[in-house]
């Protein structure tokens, strides 16, 4: 039998055991909360002890070149509501649902679903005209009622609704940049948000007498485009008249632009579409019914109003590309204005090649009357005597083989043979059996008329902010 002493000692043992293994354990959990778990139980607090209420930025505006606003951020307001507050008020929340749903004009059990959710902050209705925000913040005073928040925001406006539609793009519902410029020029145009905090107690209620912390939106910078709205203006009157004469059924393209120094100053894709409502039925594309349409029908959107047939759509140049051929042949000595040439026809890898006006020859001509009338077996001629390597060379020095690097989204690639004969030199000579963008042609065209200097296209000419520094 052990004896009385080392019981209590073994006891003694066995409690400071249990002791030090409490206080082990203790330890080990307050180094888990402070060390491991602490940045994320800070955070946790803070939102606890904190709300906050997002105040989107006013978005830059987009002018053409002469300042000329072609999108701009009209004020509008957006309703939200703290639930957790809106509860603990005590408010007849059927009836808050019911009247605010109203003045909205929104269904009842949505607003419902909205005011009573497990949350601080839930969004109302967004992109509310200034009137009815106005009502609401009269209703709200008037029925004393706490958890329903009004706050400014901005909603995209396009004062010339059609008016260079591809070029400009537009916005989605969160004012983001979808298309256009608003998309490629999104870090600069959307500015950077605010809030409003205020502090709350354990279940979401604002403390009293404690001020509402307000960090100001800051607005985002404007962006000045190289067009010009009056020559975009009579550049798709034009075309719209061009496709009415000559009964065009899929559309067609132009683009204005300064050869000395690449400013884009038109730039036109038809059928286009009103920017202020970029989802609606396709105006005058065939087998589109407007009564029918469905607004989520993004995929037909893209292949006919939305695509921007300037800078994502190829082409074979045809006759347009016998600039660059007699570029080549001037700049190379091979032939000058007055060198005598003919239109007979001309064999190439056993394909005879003929004059358009074949039966009714142009005969004898100088060179320089073979490019006015045309004449495809001129061309041939030139592009043989250059050889297959510097007519190449040429096409590659024009930039045809690269993008040109717009500031415009999905620019298309050229498509050529990769290892060209004879006879796709002879018909390349006069635009055919390959492919280009309206867009790398008029660049080319511009190096040309502007002494050799091919430049890359430009649509943005500068940046502002809202006190108009650049």
């Amino acid at each position: 039998m052990a004896k009385p002493g080392l019981v209590i000692k073994r006891r003694l043992l066995v409690v400071l055991g249990l002791f030090t293994f409490a206080v082990a354990a203790l330890i080990a959990r307050v180094a888990w909360i402070q060390f491991v778990r602490g940045e994320e139980l800070q955070r946790m607090a803070y939102q606890q002890q904190n709300s906050s209420r997002i105040i989107n930025p006013k978005r830059g505006t987009i002018y053409d070149r002469n300042y000329k606003p072609l999108a701009q951020s009209a004020t509008v307001d957006t309703i939200s509501a703290n639930p957790k507050e809106l509860k603990s008020s005590g408010a007849d929340l059927a009836k808050v649902a019911r009247e605010l749903a109203e003045i909205l004009g929104m269904d009842e059990e949505k607003v419902y679903e909205k005011i009573t959710a497990n949350s601080r902050y839930e969004f109302i209705k967004t992109k509310v005209d200034r009137d009815i925000g106005n009502k609401v913040r009269q209703w709200r005073a008037q029925n004393n009622i706490i958890g329903i928040n009004v706050d400014e925001d901005s909603m995209r406006f396009y004062p010339n609704r059609n008016l260079a539609a591809h070029v400009i793009g537009f916005t989605g519902a969160d004012n983001q940049g979808l298309s256009g410029i608003e998309y490629v020029m999104e870090e600069y145009l959307k500015g950077f948000p605010g809030r409003i905090m205020s502090e709350t107690d354990n279940i979401g209620r604002t403390l009293p007498f404690k001020e509402e912390k307000y960090i100001p939106p800051k607005d985002g910078y404007n962006v000045v485009l190289t067009i010009d709205e009056t020559i975009q203006y009579l550049t798709e009157k034009a075309i719209e008249k061009a496709i009415d004469d000559n009964n065009v059924l899929e559309g067609a393209s132009a683009i204005v632009m300064d050869p000395r120094n690449g400013d884009v100053l038109a730039m036109v894709s038809k059928p286009d579409f009103d920017l202020n409502d970029p989802w609606a039925a396709p105006v005058g594309v065939p087998g589109i019914d407007p009564d029918n349409w469905d607004r989520n029908d993004i995929e037909t959107l893209y292949k006919t109003v939305w695509r921007n047939k300037a800078v994502q759509d190829t082409y074979e140049p045809g006759s347009t590309f016998k600039a660059i051929t007699t570029a080549a042949a001037l700049e190379e000595g091979i032939v000058t204005p007055d060198t005598p040439t003919n239109d007979f026809p001309v064999t190439v890898g056993g394909w005879t090649i003929n004059c358009w006006r074949r039966g009714n020859l142009h005969g004898n001509e100088t060179f320089k009357e073979g490019v006015y009338n045309s004449c495809n077996p001129v061309f041939v001629k030139v592009a043989q005597q250059m050889g297959i390597q510097t007519f190449y060379n040429y096409v590659r020095a024009f930039g045809f083989y690269d993008k040109t690097g717009i500031k415009l989204e999905g620019e298309a690639q050229s498509i050529f043979h990769e290892n060209p004969s004879e006879v796709d030199m002879a018909v390349a000579s006069f635009g055919q059996r390959f492919q280009i963008t309206p867009i790398q042609l008029i660049t080319a065209y511009c190096a040309i008329a502007n002494g050799g200097k091919l430049y890359r296209p430009r649509l943005v000419k500068e940046l502002t902010d809202s006190e108009g520094n650049i």
